[in-house]
């Protein structure tokens, strides 16, 4: 996906593109976006760790891991800082910009990738924004956690037995995010698209932490029961620091 949002060929109508104004071209990563990236995914963490810190929603199953999170607000905000060091080998491009499980249709043996707007709570300027397409592969990270929990959701509602359950979904987890991260720094590898995914881990954890903190600020205003899972996250990014 992203290697054909990176080429000259997926412009719309090339033939009348001005010349170094392609609309999907992709273009190597500068400093200025990585201090644009670090500010807006600043700001995301302030801006949710507000809304934790003053709400009145909290569910009783997320007290716990939001105490963890706002004690670790320092912690946070300095990872943000540390993890867009260097853009090197890096490019930006058009995205899909809400890359989750319920875009992905299985169809025979194919996938078919839909919803191509983006996130529709942001200006559509930010949409067309070329941007990492490593925002895309945070947000299927970030989608399998939701898998995750709705498994153990649906496991509570049905059987008397979850906790059985609880860490083979946990295994379920880490072994769809290692599978996934090796399909996708194979076909970036051959495409030529970026420099090894593992020299990027640490733009990639910057993406999924900010993508965190976007869930919770939506959590907090639609499921706040939910919010535990951004949560959880923040607080496995900041015991690990």
């Amino acid at each position: 996906m992203h290697a054909a949002l990176a080429g000259r060929a997926a412009d719309p109508d090339p033939a009348a593109a001005v010349p170094g104004s392609d609309a999907f071209e992709a273009e190597p990563v500068t400093d200025d976006d990585l201090r644009s990236w670090r500010a807006q995914a600043s700001a995301e963490a302030r801006t949710s760790l507000a809304m934790l810190r003053n709400t009145s929603l909290l569910h009783e199953s997320a007290q716990t891991a939001a105490a963890a999170v706002l004690g670790a607000e320092a912690k946070l905000l300095r990872l943000i800082e540390e993890r867009a060091a260097s853009g090197a080998g890096m490019i930006k491009c058009r995205t899909h910009g809400d890359y989750h499980l319920a875009q992905v249709l299985l169809q025979r043996d194919d996938f078919i990738l839909i919803d191509f707007e983006g996130e529709p709570a942001r200006p559509l300027a930010e949409r067309r924004r070329k941007t990492s397409p490593l925002r895309d592969v945070a947000g299927m990270l970030r989608s399998f956690s939701y898998a995750r929990h709705h498994a153990e959701v649906t496991c509570r509602r049905e059987s008397a037995d979850c906790a059985a359950y609880a860490p083979l979904l946990a295994d379920w987890e880490r072994e769809t995010r290692a599978a996934f991260l090796e399909g996708y720094a194979d076909a970036a590898g051959r495409s030529g698209l970026q420099a090894p995914l593992r020299e990027l881990q640490t733009v990639l954890d910057l993406f999924e932490i900010e993508k965190a903190f976007y869930e919770l600020r939506y959590e907090l205003d639609n499921r706040p029961d939910w919010a535990v899972i951004p949560l959880d996250a923040l607080r496995r990014f900041a015991d690990a620091s």
